[in-house]
């Protein structure tokens, strides 16, 4: 269980990180005026697009054991994605500013409940109908 909730905690937390850091240096890139106005859709479109390519490739890969198995686990995984890049990035703040940041903690864990709990249940409805072959498959 452990295995299958932190490679999926480990997948949203880092596809979110990189959909939040993309954001910022496209935003730049194209001059859009207000940041997080790009930004926030951006990394929100990255983290549900790349959670569900994941989700496709395990199952296409005949990895299934390591996607979780009911909402207990599903619930755990976007906690897990919570404290892996909570952790991550107050590691990297302490490290730039040598102090911590709880506001932008707390901005980081309220774009990523919305976020990650739309890509664990889009994933989960998506990919829980039939596995290959036909044979009906138990909800993720």
């Amino acid at each position: 269980m452990w295995l299958r909730v932190a490679s999926n905690g480990i997948v949203l937390a880092g596809l979110n990180s990189i959909g939040i850091v993309a954001g910022i240096y496209l935003a730049h890139a194209l001059g859009v005026p207000n940041i997080a106005h790009f930004q926030t859709p951006f990394a929100f479109t990255l983290s549900v697009a790349g959670f569900l390519g994941w989700v496709a490739l395990v199952r296409r890969l005949g990895r299934e054991r390591l996607l979780w198995r009911g909402w207990p686990e599903g619930i755990a995984v976007v906690a897990a994605s919570l404290l892996m890049a909570g952790a991550a990035f107050e590691a990297l703040i302490v490290a730039v500013r040598g102090a911590f940041s709880g506001s932008n903690l707390l901005s980081l864990w309220g774009f990523q409940l919305i976020t990650n709990i739309v890509a664990a249940g889009s994933a989960a409805s998506v990919w829980s109908g039939s596995r290959p072959g036909g044979a009906p498959r138990e909800p993720l």
